[in-house]
């Protein structure tokens, strides 16, 4: 069981299109687990980070907290991420981004790409640090080169807002594309987006359908997110004919 997150913006659920250019619609966070591991350690310590997990999915927050400690001690880059991300959300502990943030980089540096899309979403959304673009992508780009889909998705976020680039939906759709290669659902719902909108693609009922489904089939969040816009082009359709 893992309970990895790179964070998400709940702001795309509440969008009927997506909106240029405002501070709000950044989509480079939102709380989803994801299964991935990043480097867990000797064995002793992957045990230990094991048990954390189990413990954090049962809401039992201290005890996750003190068995990713133990295992932090034996260098496991995943459990530092874990203690990263309960400061990250409050779980068990008083909700602290400068904490968030510190064993983020302790992740990081073991190797952890989800930490360093993490990283990214704090300089994203000012969290604990003061809002920088750049900083965001630098730490989205180093996520992406270990294996993040979800970096890869915060980079073509960045992208698709113009925040801190010029915006650019060729660039937004080709870094959606390799966070859908790798798995991700939100990267082929927004792929989907992109088709449905016209954005830096001809406009395309049919394959934003395609990618929607694709995205529907991965469930969670971005499932239900794709779901709505199957309804919704369904719903089109019906009214055209």
């Amino acid at each position: 069981m893992n309970n990895q997150t790179c964070r998400r913006n709940p702001n795309y659920q509440a969008q009927s299109k997506p909106r240029a250019r405002s501070a709000g619609a950044l989509t480079s966070a939102l709380a989803l687990l994801v299964v991935l591991a990043g480097h867990a350690g000797p064995a002793k310590g992957n045990d230990l980070v094991i048990a954390g997990e189990k413990a954090q999915a049962s809401q039992h927050y201290r005890q996750a907290m003190a068995d990713f400690r133990k295992a932090a001690r034996t260098g496991s880059g995943r459990a530092m991420f874990n203690i990263g991300l309960l400061y990250d959300n409050g779980q068990g502990v008083a909700q602290n981004y400068t904490k968030a943030m510190l064993w983020y980089r302790k992740a990081a540096a073991a190797g952890n790409g989800l930490a360093m899309c993490n990283i990214g979403v704090l300089y994203a959304q000012s969290h604990g640090v003061p809002q920088d673009y750049t900083k965001a992508l630098e730490w989205y780009r180093k996520g992406a080169a270990a294996g993040s889909e979800w970096a890869m998705d915060g980079i073509g976020d960045l992208y698709q807002f113009g925040f801190g680039v010029p915006q650019d939906y060729t660039k937004a759709m080709e870094w959606y594309r390799k966070g859908a290669a790798a798995g991700s659902g939100w990267a082929m719902a927004l792929i989907g987006l992109l088709y449905q909108y016209g954005l830096g693609v001809p406009q395309d009922y049919s394959r934003a359908t395609k990618w929607y489904k694709r995205a529907e089939k991965q469930g969670g969040k971005a499932g239900a997110f794709a779901r709505k816009y199957i309804d919704q082009l369904r719903a089109a359709e019906a009214n055209r004919q």
